[in-house]
């Protein structure tokens, strides 16, 4: 569970149901603060799905043929640098 992904729009409607829900009892000032900190924290992403894409990318990338030798290994390159910091080694 540790690794799970939770988007800000999913917990944003959550807090807005319970907002809307009068059998639950409530602060709405608290409700509206906590609003306003999970909208000011930084994406979440998975990782190894964005590792996936940029392979994917670089590997269509080297096939094709409208590219350069040179254009190919830039490409290669800057997902490589883009891998990096996405996932130090």
């Amino acid at each position: 569970m540790e690794n799970d992904l939770v988007t800000k729009g999913s917990v944003l409607k959550l807090i807005e149901d319970i907002k809307q829900n009068p059998e639950i009892p409530k602060n709405y000032g608290t409700l509206l603060d906590i609003m306003r900190v999970i909208g000011k924290m930084p994406t979440a992403y998975d990782v190894d799905k964005v590792i996936e894409t940029f392979e994917t990318y670089k590997s269509q990338q080297f096939q094709n043929e409208m590219l350069s030798d040179n254009e190919k290994w830039l490409v290669q390159r800057v997902i490589d640098e883009c891998t990096n910091i996405v996932k130090p080694k």
